[in-house]
C-alpha cells in the first residue's frame, strides 16, 4: 500500500513540476489561453528527451538546473516551427539565417552534466 501512495504522490508531483513548466514557457513566449497547450506539452517532452539523450542521463537522474534548459529548449523549438530545415530564405531584398543548434550556452550547461560511459 505504502508503495502505491508514493506513486501516486511522485506521479502528483510530476504533473505539477510539468504544470510550472507550461506557465513559464506560455509567459517566454507571450501565450495566453490553453488552445496551444498540447503543442507546448509536446515541445517540452521533446526537449527533456533532447536533455536525457544529450547527457546520457536517466530520467531519475534528472537534475534541477535542466528545468529552465528544457523550458528554453522548448521555446526555442516553439519559435522554430514553420522553419525547419531551412538554414537561410531571401525574399526580396530581405534575408534572414536561421540558427541549426542550441545556443551555446545551453550546449555548455549541458556538456557539464554529461555522463562518460565505458564500453
Amino acid at each position: 500500500m505504502q508503495k502505491k501512495q508514493k506513486s501516486i504522490k511522485r506521479l502528483k508531483k510530476g504533473v505539477a513540476e510539468m504544470q510550472n513548466k507550461l506557465i513559464i514557457l506560455k509567459l517566454r513566449l507571450g501565450i495566453e489561453g490553453v488552445e496551444k497547450d498540447p503543442l507546448l506539452l509536446t515541445l517540452l517532452d521533446s526537449a527533456k528527451n533532447y536533455i536525457l539523450s544529450y547527457t546520457g542521463r536517466k530520467e531519475e537522474k534528472w537534475i534541477p538546473i535542466f528545468d529552465d534548459i528544457q523550458v528554453k529548449i522548448a521555446s526555442i523549438d516553439y519559435n522554430k516551427l514553420g522553419i525547419e530545415n531551412l538554414s537561410s530564405q531571401t525574399e526580396g531584398s530581405i534575408s534572414n539565417s536561421y540558427i541549426d543548434d542550441y545556443p551555446k550556452d545551453i550546449t555548455n550547461i549541458l556538456n557539464k552534466y554529461r555522463v562518460c560511459r565505458v564500453v
